[in-house]
């Protein structure tokens, strides 16, 4: 493919050459100008987070010095740092996208999609130097693709600009033909991870040329690495039907000054402009065209479904035996059988597994069942059963029952599977899961042989070929119900294996697929828990996504993912032994009734564990539980998903709740997985299939286990197609509630149109009477009920309750309304805390402070301790996160306290096993608050738990470990649990606080719901006051940066801050300094920190009004050891007042390091 790629560009470089050499004289400069170039576009993007002054104005400069090169040869050059300009309208209008040293998180989920699309259009991307940098923290995969490789790190000693040698690798591309084949130059010398390997470099840096002991972002360590090491530093790949070229040359101002950098860079942007073309036809379709349109809810445990092939109907089953029939046009469902089925008590995963309609069975009306049923033989355990029944007078007739298929199971927990499909040519794929439980069998595949442990071997299931459990089979049901064996399974020999066999080596595979234009079976399979590879059992834990284009073994249990693999183990006595061999696995167990030499295990096409996939990462983290849907083949219907998807398998995950599509090249190999209407919200989903129509049908499970559910769906995916779309109306409000006149302003500028038409905005009311609610509402357009424009007021002169309407409507006529509840006539609350002492900082082991809350109610009066109404109280006083900047400190009207650690909860996939106050698979969040709350510190016994996961706390079943989570996440998390303990009993309504023995953040929170007043609801206030922890670590400093000069944030392990400079200010923030005496500065000590910095505190950012002042000491510190010093205030301050922290060294050089910042502390 590459080779291909440079043919190409010999074409490319030979019409470029004449504008690169441009640049070198003014007798080149005339052969441009004799060359008709239609002009071009393009757009330098210098969006950047986390920057400093000085590079911020070296990235300016760079940006013009380019822009300016570029218009002397008719290119024109948008110089901006406004993300808003990621959109169609405007990108369509650029030949290329010029990424010039960003950094962080720069665009919206909306404007990535938009440069996804441009880019697929055929638009060109340019990366330079840093660009490498951005959107590392996002889970936008699709960038580092495009860009081919990530940012690891960059050299530091003696400085993090040094000279270093280059060597050209690819004299062909345009960025490098009028280079030197070897040069020197100044630089950040960048080194980089999980490059692409469809790249074709052009430059390399001589590692030996500089030091190369460098910075990690994510490492307190250094590496001090000088050996010969490859290291690219330019490269360009066509991916994803654009054009992209990354150079890390040009890191400041003095780059674009030199005459070699810029013949690189131009060339470099003349490879990505290309053709100049773009066809929007090619790009993904926008998320906001899909609708999730729900058929059906509140199902009990939905597991399977099928669809008629004129797509009139949806058949689908319930775990716990009925079988229901879907019309779609009408939306009415009749349930057409209950089949009585063995469904074990508890958490067991037996019952009705999964069904298939017959090919023909518009004519035959058969239908096939997978289901359990109890044996009648004592020593077995329930049978799982393939059946044939046919659906007669729209119900499925009992009596017309045929059994293809019975074998036993243990009655063990785990692993039944399954899903059942049939071929075009009418075979019947039969997924059966291993039977196996998986517990106490260390996270791999479970071989304890020892006697009594049947169900805890899976070689005897999986592994064993005279066993249809953990197994794939292929029949081809017969009229008269039985079946024959298609040419192509696995064992054509009875004696060896089963010849219904054509999947042997599988775990619990709940979801398969059969495209038939490649021949091609697709399934997915759920995978072991372990957390990581050892060497004492083999491999971690992965979920498999397996591409079956022939019979075969896929490893389980001897193997996982691309065949990684477990050692045989003797559990008796705890004593591992050989690693298993893929090339020539062997069942060892001696419960295997098969053969004892097994066919060689094949890779799985897609693996991932329950942390990041270096390879797939765009499958995200957390819990899993793999499945399929199919590839998707285009065709003419209405209805139909739009052609970009064709030959794209669709996959999803029960656990993660997404729905997205594999995309491979034209080898073969898989070079993008893109979400599938992300907008929409997924609870569990567990069968998916596409219809003869080319529509997309989930059944969703719901949020609770075991049990029917609110959110347990059916619903189809529809595409609205690209002609205009409608607006949607959003609403806000001033206040909902108060007393007559109630004043109350309203605004819509909320509101959106997804094709960004201009809206028109219209305000209605209406009074509603007794009984009636938003519903009964009607509007009228009269000139007192009737209003215009994006934002209005509304008076409302009486008591009573009243209905505000807005509709939004587009260019094209679409409309969208949204609504509101008024009530006039009940006052909300007011509730008034107030604190003893400091207003900003509570100290460890205070005793005397006090607090007293008043609370006073139009109606109810006011609320004493013994009041009636006292019992509708609630004043606490706790822990509380606290990351914003000073407006932290004092009153704040209290929003929902639970709401992001909520919504954390639900993007990191904890709500798949546990509900809030109910058992789910995982015990409810409120049973584990209450487990802990006793301890010292929950919050972080829990974030511990969080990141190494746990099993046998709460049953049998694993947590996974969670330590690919941020620290802050994982406690943002335990912070969200402990708030749901059972509450204990309000504090009164004054006293001492009481003392804490921890520098926490604290917030004392008072709420009260009122009585309501004539017929009107009740009306809740909340108030608080946080006091926060005197100590601010790196990460809430750097936060409250604005104001800083010359400063950088270094995060994960080291959380610091690094100043730099002659002169470099901290802003500490705004508190409340009464009793404060002193300041403590803390670092971690470092080796290049200069001794004679001198760290002053200061009321202005200017450095003046000095409090104190001093050095630091670092005699006998060794490397990453703290290092404190203690700054005595020489005056007195009792006010709220701006601090500064300000660093000088006179003969600091901008880029000179002169402190590592941990943390700040002030005392008493």
């Amino acid at each position: 493919m590459q080779s291909f790629v440079k043919c190409q560009l010999v074409i490319v470089v030979v019409f470029f050459s004449i504008f690169i050499t441009a640049c070198s004289s003014d007798e080149q400069s005339k052969a441009v100008d004799s060359v008709e170039i239609t002009p071009k576009n393009v757009l330098i993007f210098t969006k950047a987070l986390d920057d400093t002054t000085a590079a911020k104005e070296s990235r300016e400069a760079s940006a013009q010095i380019l822009r300016e090169t570029l218009s002397t040869h008719n290119v024109n050059a948008t110089v901006s740092d406004d993300s808003s300009l990621f959109n169609d309208a405007n990108l369509k209008e650029y030949a290329a996208l010029i990424f010039l040293n960003n950094t962080g998180d720069i665009l919206t989920p909306a404007q990535q999609i938009a440069m996804e699309r441009y880019i697929q259009a055929g638009g060109g991307f340019v990366g330079l130097h840093s660009a490498s940098k951005a959107e590392q923290k996002s889970a936008w995969i699709w960038y580092q693709r495009l860009l081919g490789g990530t940012y690891k790190s960059h050299s530091t000693v003696p400085s993090n600009i040094q000279t270093a040698r280059i060597r050209v690798l690819d004299k062909t591309h345009a960025s490098a033909i009028h280079i030197p084949d070897n040069f020197s130059i100044n630089n950040e010398w960048l080194e980089f991870s999980n490059l692409s390997t469809r790249r074709t470099d052009i430059l390399a840096i001589d590692s030996g040329s500089y030091n190369r002991n460098t910075y990690a972002p994510d490492s307190s360590q250094n590496s001090a690495e000088t050996r010969d090491t490859y290291l690219p530093i330019a490269w360009f790949l066509e991916f994803d039907g654009g054009r992209s070229f990354y150079s890390g040359l040009g890191r400041d101002e003095s780059s674009f000054k030199n005459d070699i950098v810029m013949k690189h860079i131009l060339g470099g942007i003349e490879y990505a402009i290309g053709n100049n073309t773009r066809n929007y036809s090619l790009s993904r379709p926008e998320p906001n065209r899909f609708v999730k349109d729900v058929l059906l809810d509140k199902l009990n445990e939905p597991v399977s479904l099928d669809i008629t092939k004129d797509g009139s109907a949806v058949v689908f089953v319930e775990r716990k035996g009925k079988i229901h029939w879907v019309d779609v046009s009408s939306r009415t469902t009749t349930q057409i059988g209950n089949i009585d089925v063995f469904s074990a008590e508890g958490f067991g995963e037996f019952g009705l597994l999964a069904l298939a309609l017959d090919p023909n069975f518009d004519t035959n009306k058969h239908i096939f069942l997978m289901y359990n049923v109890a044996s009648k033989n004592d020593a077995t355990g329930p049978l799982q059963r393939i059946s044939r029944y046919t659906i007669v007078d729209n119900k499925i007739d009992l009596s017309s029952q045929i059994t293809l298929l019975d074998f036993a199971n243990e009655d063990t927990c785990c692993h039944t599977g399954g899903n059942m499909e049939f071929d075009a040519e009418g075979n019947l794929f039969i997924a059966i899961g291993d039977n196996t439980n998986p517990f106490k069998s260390f996270g791999v595949g479970p071989a304890d042989f020892r006697d009594g442990r049947e169900a805890h071997d899976a070689y005897r299931s999986s592994a064993n070929t005279q066993d249809f459990r953990g197994k794939i089979l292929r029949i081809t049901p017969q009229a008269d119900g039985t079946y024959t064996i298609p040419k192509g399974n696995l064992f054509t020999d009875a004696t060896i294996g089963k010849p219904e066999i054509y999947v042997m080596g599988t775990r619990n595979p709940y979801t398969i697929a059969f495209d038939n234009k490649e021949k091609t079976l697709y399934y997915g399979d759920v995978g072991p828990d372990s957390k990581g590879a050892n060497a004492e059992h083999g491999a971690k834990g992965y979920d498999e996504v397996n591409k079956v284009t022939k019979a075969g073994n896929f490893g389980w249990p001897l193997f996982i993912g691309n065949n990684k693999a477990f050692r045989q183990f003797d559990y008796a006595t705890n004593i591992a032994g050989a690693w298993n061999n893929p090339l020539k696995p062997i069942n060892t167990s001696p419960r295997n009734t098969g053969a004892r030499h097994l066919p060689e295990a094949q890779p799985a096409y897609i693996w991932y564990p329950y942390s990041h996939s270096e390879i797939f990462p765009e499958l995200g983290a957390g819990s899993r539980n793999a499945l399929v849907a199919g590839v998707y083949r285009s065709n003419s219907h209405a209805d139909a998903l739009p052609e970009y998807y064709d030959g794209g398998l669709f996959i999803s995950d029960f656990m993660r709740r997404w729905i997205k599509v594999v995309f491979e090249d034209e080898n073969g190999d898989i070079y993008k997985i893109e979400d599938f209407a992300p907008d929409a919200e997924f609870v569990a989903p567990i069968d998916l299939k596409f219809s003869y129509q080319g529509q997309l049908y989930v059944l969703e499970y719901g949020s609770k286990w075991h049990s029917g559910n609110v959110d347990a769906r059916l619903s189809k995916i529809t595409y609205t197609g690209d002609g205009n779309r409608e607006p949607t109306a959003k609403l806000t409000t001033s206040v909902t509630n108060g007393l007559a006149p109630l004043m109350v302003k309203l605004s819509g500028v909320e509101s959106f149109d997804p094709d960004n038409d201009r809206l028109e905005y219209q305000w209605q009311t209406s009074t509603l009477n007794a009984g009636q609610d938003l519903k009964d509402a009607t509007f009228t357009n009269s000139d007192a009920n009737t209003r215009s424009g994006h934002t209005t007021s509304i008076n409302f002169e009486n008591n009573g309750r009243y209905a505000i309407a807005l509709t939004v409507t587009d260019k094209e006529g679409l409309t969208s309304i949204a609504t509101q509840l008024i009530e006039v006539g009940n006052a909300s609350p007011t509730i008034d805390i107030k604190v003893s002492g400091n207003q900003s900082f509570i100290w460890p082991n205070e005793t005397s402070r006090t607090y007293t809350v008043a609370i006073q109610d139009s109606e109810d009066g006011i609320i004493r301790q013994d009041s009636p109404e006292f019992s509708k109280v609630e004043i606490v006083f706790d822990k509380v996160d606290t990351s914003d900047k000073q407006d932290a400190v004092g009153h704040l009207a209290a929003s929902d306290p639970m709401g992001p650690g909520r919504a954390a909860a639900k993007k990191h996939l904890c709500i798949g096993c546990h509900q809030e106050q109910a058992q789910s698979v995982g015990p409810a969040f409120q049973a584990v608050a209450d487990k802990y709350a006793s301890m010292d510190d929950p919050v972080a016994y829990l974030v511990k738990s969080i990141a190494a996961g746990s099993t046998g706390k709460w049953g049998q079943h694993q947590m996974p470990a969670h330590d690919f989570l941020s620290d802050e996440k994982r406690e943002e998390l335990a912070k969200f649990i402990m708030m749901l303990k059972s509450k204990a009993p309000s504090l009164p309504l004054s006293g001492k606080l009481p003392t804490k023995e921890t520098l926490e953040n604290y917030t004392l929170k008072a709420s009260y719901r009122d009585n309501g007043a004539a017929n009107l609801s009740s009306v809740s206030a909340h108030s608080s006051i946080t006091l926060r922890s005197p100590k601010l670590n790196a990460k809430q400093l750097f936060d409250n940066k604005e104001g800083a000069e010359n400063l950088r944030y270094s995060g994960g392990n080291a959380q610091t801050i690094i100043m730099s400079g002659a002169k470099s200010v901290l802003p500490l923030g705004s508190f409340d300094m009464t009793g404060v005496s002193s300041i403590q500065i803390e670092q971690k000590y470092r080796n290049w920190l200069p001794k004679g910095a001198i760290f002053s505190v200061s009321t202005q950012q200017d450095g003046s009004d000095v409090l104190a002042s001093g050095k630091f000491d670092y005699a006998g510190t060794k490397e990453y050891q703290p290092s404190e010093l203690r700054l005595k205030f020489t005056k007195t301050l009792d006010e709220n007042t701006p601090i500064y922290l300000v660093v000088t060294l006179a003969e600091a050089l901008n880029d000179d390091s002169t402190a590592h910042i941990t943390a700040v502390q002030f005392l008493q």
